[in-house]
């Protein structure tokens, strides 16, 4: 993984972890606090060299901050995870065995997806 894209992924994780702590409940300075997130998820998406897309949603209030919210970006590695989710949720089952080779064919890949 390039560096550049490394600085990218601490980023958003960094991100992520702070608005959980950032993101207060609704009804305390409910517009002051999502004009000021939204101002510093768009400083702190400038710092990373590139450009990014962020989508929050405060789920008890259903309150929403987008940062480049009419972009396109490619998913990139971002797929893995539900397909993981699945894969586990069918161990659990006993459907499959964490030993099991997956059968992947030509046509399920795609040029950037790792």
């Amino acid at each position: 993984m390039e560096q550049r894209s490394k600085n990218k992924f601490y980023l958003i994780q960094i991100l992520l972890f702070l608005l959980l702590f950032v993101f207060q409940p609704a009804h305390i300075h409910a517009q002051k606090s999502l004009k000021s997130l939204k101002v510093e998820l768009t400083r702190l998406a400038d710092l990373s060299g590139g450009k990014m897309g962020i989508g929050v949603i405060h789920l008890e209030s259903n309150q929403k901050v987008y940062i480049n919210n009419k972009d396109r970006y490619p998913l990139a590695s971002t797929y893995k995870v539900p397909i993981a989710v699945q894969l586990l949720k069918r161990v659990e089952k006993g459907e499959k065995s964490l030993e099991d080779l997956l059968d992947v064919q030509p046509k399920d890949q795609h040029p950037g997806s790792g």
